[in-house]
């Protein structure tokens, strides 16, 4: 008897949980964050991030070689999935007045609403989740000195020096062809060290269109109630603080005159406003990557791949004393990633919270598809306040940062006209994307092949040691989680791309390079010039043929060997416009190269 009330009891307790469970999926409750049911403890309304269940695949464009292949592709695949799944989230928002706004670089939706219109988004089966959108600060450098008048100004400062990029000016070679980015608190585009490389001023005809954007369209609630010198939506350029004006001289500037202070002085800049003074938010980041993998006319239309930056800097964070955590993440990491398939580079500052080890902890710094940057000194070490790895806070426990540059006493243009010294991975990140700029300039190939120009400028970085043990990696080991690869020497990187001109070569010799070797069976040939149609072929230690491809040979070409095992191999080139001309190169595959 007593079993059987006892079994009866199970089924009942059973049943009632099954039905609260699915009661709660139905409602769709659990999906609102914690934070957001906080957030709304405190007023009636909260903005957040509505983030869809669907995510285009846009991996297929990291076969594609020519950049405008890969951005028409990946911006097409977005703006079809989000079109397609946002529509009852929309209509919820229109129906209830919320103030909304969709994006596609990642399948979200930033919307300001009050409970009951979250949990009837919620409910919707094509809604994964929603998260707070929390408020986000800039890394702001950790000094700042104005220039003195008296200063004896250099002719180029020391961190152009430092990473050869001015021995790159000598061969010709100054960023021209290239288009930079810069998400930041804008910029002070008429400045005399900048104006000329702005995408908006053609021969001194000025047109802000397809080269600016305000994504700042209200106050920040962490700011004081003072009016922002900018105002909001603003239509011109303007930088409401100095620091975004400082990274984009970095980057590109040069007067024309004495202050040589940019890395790639002859490539064009164009620029997004993604901080109220210094304040952001993730949407606001999230328009800002939206509008660089395809820029708009001023008022928001016409969006354009063809007009996107080969690469873009970002100098911001999110430390953990102001709310941000991994619930909101995702949304962000989804945009790097999908304007990294679109063949863009993203660079980003590693943070000024070291020197503790596992100090990398925000976005964008922490994702994989971005490309972090430390800070060195002149003397190559790491400066102090430089952010280091592992990354811990999203249970990866990945390697960072991939790179460093120059970020100590960083000379370069702030408001009014003026010029100041910064430091900070603020400065270093700049000087990386203008060395990317300098490369594509003398390998436009390279462009949209986002990879291979992060894997070149780490294979050629100069390593950088430290006695500072992180993530159970010691600084002796190259790389590390304290410089990474280690500081950028763009005369070396240029060697790998353009070894006819660092070496003087003849056109018409082939002189094959093979870039890493040893390699993991990824690795890149180099010849001083394009070999058109060519077969490559594999042979292992026995002589034994194990690969043949044909493919039109450029002057950097990609090569995978596949699923062949490790070891030592042959690889042959035959051109078909000199079939006698076979050229072969040994190289050694193995896991760990």
């Amino acid at each position: 008897m007593c079993d059987h009330y006892f079994k009866q009891y199970f089924i009942f307790i059973l049943f009632l949980f099954n039905y609260l469970i699915i009661n709660a999926q139905q409602t769709g409750g659990y999906k609102i964050n914690k934070i957001v049911y906080e957030k709304l403890q405190l007023k009636t309304k909260t903005t957040c991030l509505v983030l869809m269940v669907e995510q285009a695949d846009v991996s297929a464009a990291k076969k594609m070689q020519s950049k405008e292949a890969r951005g028409h592709y990946v911006f097409n695949k977005l703006q079809e999935t989000a079109q397609r799944t946002q529509v009852n989230v929309i209509q919820i928002a229109k129906q209830a007045n919320a103030h909304f706004i969709p994006f596609y670089v990642a399948n979200a939706i930033m919307i300001e609403a009050d409970l009951a219109v979250l949990e009837a988004i919620a409910e919707l089966p094509e809604v994964k989740a929603i998260l707070p959108n929390l408020p986000i600060r800039s890394d702001f450098p950790v000094e700042m000195q104005a220039d003195i008048p008296t200063k004896n100004i250099e002719d180029i400062e020391w961190g152009i020096r430092k990473i050869e990029a001015d021995k790159l000016w000598e061969l010709g070679v100054n960023g021209a062809g290239v288009v930079v980015g810069g998400q930041d608190t804008g910029y002070e585009w008429d400045h005399p060290a900048i104006v000329h490389q702005y995408k908006g001023n053609r021969a001194g005809i000025v047109d802000h269109n397809y080269a600016w954007h305000d994504a700042i369209h209200e106050k920040h609630p962490e700011n004081a109630d003072t009016l922002n010198p900018c105002g909001f939506n603003s239509i011109v350029p303007c930088d409401d603080h100095s620091h975004g004006t400082h990274t984009v001289g970095t980057m590109v500037g040069y007067d024309g005159a004495d202050n040589y202070i940019g890395v790639a002085p002859g490539a064009k800049w164009m620029g997004c406003r993604n901080m109220e003074r210094g304040w952001g938010l993730p949407s606001t980041y999230i328009e800002c990557f939206e509008w660089f993998l395809a820029p708009t006319d001023l008022s928001g239309n016409h969006p354009n791949p063809e007009k996107a930056p080969h690469v873009i800097n970002n100098s911001w964070s999110c430390p953990d004393v102001e709310g941000c955590n991994p619930s909101n993440f995702e949304v962000m990491r989804l945009a790097v990633y999908n304007l990294r398939m679109a063949g863009i580079v993203v660079v980003v500052s590693a943070g000024n919270s070291g020197p503790d080890c596992n100090t990398i902890d925000t976005p964008s710094a922490i994702f994989s598809e971005s490309f972090s940057v430390g800070a060195s000194t002149p003397a190559d070490t790491i400066v102090r306040f430089s952010s280091r790895g592992v990354v811990n806070v999203d249970g990866s426990g990945r390697m960072k940062p991939n790179i460093s540059a120059p970020g100590t006493s960083v000379r370069s243009c702030v408001l009014d006209s003026a010029y100041a010294s910064y430091s900070g991975t603020s400065m270093a990140g700049p000087h990386v994307v203008g060395a990317v700029a300098l490369l594509i300039s003398a390998a436009p190939e390279l462009a949209g092949r986002v990879e291979l120009i992060e894997e070149i400028l780490e294979q050629t970085a100069i390593p950088l040691y430290s006695e500072q043990e992180c993530g159970g990696i010691s600084g002796t080991i190259h790389p590390n989680n304290t410089a990474g690869w280690g500081r950028i020497d763009l005369l070396k990187a240029l060697s790998v791309v353009r070894p006819d001109l660092v070496n003087g070569l003849q056109k018409g010799s082939y002189d094959i390079r093979i870039f890493p070797n040893p390699n993991d069976g990824h690795f890149m040939v180099v010849t001083p010039e394009d070999m058109g149609p060519t077969i490559i072929k594999a042979y292992n230690a026995v002589g034994q043929e194990v690969l043949y491809k044909k493919v039109n040979f450029t002057r950097v070409q990609q090569i995978d060997l596949g699923e062949l095992p490790n070891g030592m191999y042959l690889i042959s080139f035959m051109p078909e416009s000199n079939p006698k001309g076979i050229f072969t190169a040994k190289i050694v595959k193995r896991s760990n190269p």
